[in-house]
């Protein structure tokens, strides 16, 4: 039998954090973890300034080695705001429109695709039906079973549905436009200008011999489904996606264009209700002002969320989606600084 080892917790605080804030955060994190309700990674900036970071648990569900800061994790449909990226840059050097038919761009594909926009692509409007996962699963397949498409489950622009094929085919665009893969494109456009130093595209888990989280059941298995199909997909560490939500602070451009949710649906706090590129977004004035967005993919769960106006970050990762409540965690550490802004 495996020898268990203790989980091991690492505390960093910046010197401009706040030591009682940040004390307070490691408590509520500290309490998910001991009630078996968090395994991961979890990272609060405030005005800016970290306040807390940290990771608690194992890297795998052989719970012989204790994650680390440098593990990297699957952030899951987190991934689709990068192609979004791409796609802005790309329309800003006139390389193609919002409005264009994805038949420019993929000749192969039956009569419908000159009826979908890469903007339906972009927020899930195109009327695409679900994606034929299975294990194994490859580009070529995936292409056959699209050109057998013989109808959409909707007209494109009118109803709102998530599936996997509207990140293929927007992948595939970006392919053509760009000349170049899209796992490339990413690391080009999108991850080297960030500085996301550790971040990689791939739905599998990287063989590059840099440190990965394994997700892992309840029953502590470790997930196991290969596929080998182009789309989003991006293992990072915490310190990555810190970056690239730093970045989102001042983007202003990219977020007013590519985070408006789609059909103008809204919840009552402001939140669109379906979700945009960019997850669950809020407009203030035509101003994006929060972000609201969760990934998952197999046993990893990830919550991505940002206050623009208050410069405010809370990223929560975890490779153990069955036993997490990440929603939760996010909800706790948010109350918190809401209540001590008021102070």
């Amino acid at each position: 039998m495996k020898k268990l080892i203790k989980p091991i917790v690492l505390f960093a605080l910046t010197s401009f954090g706040s030591v009682s804030s940040a004390t307070t955060i490691q408590a509520i994190v500290d309490d998910a973890h001991k009630n078996q309700a968090f395994n991961g990674a979890v990272l609060v900036i405030d005005g800016n300034k970290e306040q807390f970071k940290s990771v608690y648990g194992f890297e795998s569900g052989s719970r012989t080695s204790p994650l680390t800061l440098e593990h990297r994790f699957s952030i899951g449909s987190i991934s689709k705001e990068f192609p979004a990226a791409v796609i802005h840059q790309l329309v800003m050097e006139k390389k193609l429109t919002l409005k264009q038919p994805i038949a420019d761009f993929i000749p192969a594909l039956p009569a419908w695709s000159k009826t979908i926009t890469i903007e339906h692509l972009l927020n899930y409007t195109s009327g695409l039906p679900d994606f034929p996962w299975q294990e194994n699963i490859n580009d070529q397949e995936v292409m056959r079973a699209a050109t057998e498409i013989e109808s959409l489950n909707s007209l494109s622009g009118q109803k709102y549905h998530y599936s996997y094929y509207n990140n293929f085919l927007l992948a595939k665009v970006i392919e053509a436009v760009t000349k170049k893969g899209f796992n490339q494109v990413l690391k080009e456009r999108v991850f080297i200008p960030n500085m996301m130093n550790n971040a990689v595209n791939s739905l599998n888990p990287p063989q590059d011999g840099l440190a990965i989280a394994m997700a892992f059941n309840k029953n502590f298995k470790n997930d196991h489904f290969p596929v080998a199909v182009t789309g989003p997909g991006v293992y990072l560490t915490i310190e990555d996606l810190r970056r690239w939500g730093q970045t989102l602070f001042e983007a202003e451009a990219l977020l007013t264009d590519f985070a408006k949710p789609p059909l103008n649906s809204r919840y009552k706090n402001g939140f669109g209700k379906n979700q945009s590129a960019f997850g669950n977004v809020k407009f203030v004035d035509g101003h994006v002002t929060e972000i609201f967005h969760d990934g998952s993919h197999l046993n990893f769960h990830s919550v991505f969320y940002i206050d623009r106006t208050k410069q405010r970050l809370i990223i929560v990762l975890s490779n153990n989606k069955a036993n997490n409540d990440i929603f939760s965690l996010r909800d706790k550490i948010l109350d918190l600084l809401n209540e001590q802004a008021k102070k």
